[in-house]
């Protein structure tokens, strides 16, 4: 009963999924997309250790680093939100639906106690725009570096950000460890 009123009030509905024996709260509108978000940690960890380094680049603040992936409208409301935990230990992660370049785009922003920690992209465009991306990330960024599907760049401490040809182009920034 509670979730019907608070779907008639917010327009979402509200749902527990368990994966890998974890509880996850759902909050979605619209058809859902349930995804794992330690099990996303995970695979991105395990992509970092594998993926090509480069050089360092001069970034020191996430914003910045932001600006030059792919751009949602700041009203854009998140069309799931999935939170695990609680207290100093709550991750909240936002995934956005849009288009870039004609391209759908789903963006996940991973916050931890409220902070954003890290935003992940994945555009549905068969790999086509990983250069661009590459480029956006190191200008001095060469063809002879694309033998590798995956780079990974080194801000100022502890930033980071990875561009990878993934079946799509997947964009992550991060500030710290990740898990």
């Amino acid at each position: 009963m509670i979730n019907l009123f608070r779907k008639l009030l917010t327009g979402y509905t509200t749902v527990t999924k368990t994966f890998n024996g974890k509880d996850y709260r759902f909050i979605y509108s619209g058809k859902p997309v349930f995804f794992d978000p330690t099990l996303m940690l995970s695979e991105l960890k395990l992509r970092k250790s594998v993926s090509k380094s480069m050089d360092t680049v001069p970034f020191d603040q996430m914003d910045t680093l932001l600006k030059k992936f792919p751009q949602k409208e700041e009203s854009l409301m998140p069309a799931v939100v999935c939170i695990s935990g609680s207290g100093k230990n709550e991750l909240k992660v936002s995934r956005y639906v849009f288009k870039e370049e004609n391209y759908p785009v789903s963006q996940y922003v991973f916050e931890q106690n409220n902070l954003v920690i890290g935003v992940f992209f994945r555009i549905y465009d068969y790999g086509f725009l990983t250069r661009k991306y590459a480029l956006s990330v190191d200008p001095n960024f060469r063809d002879e570096n694309l033998s590798s599907n995956s780079w990974k760049w080194e801000g100022k401490m502890p930033l980071w950000a990875m561009v990878e040809k993934f079946g799509h182009t997947q964009l992550w920034v991060w500030e710290g460890d990740v898990g």
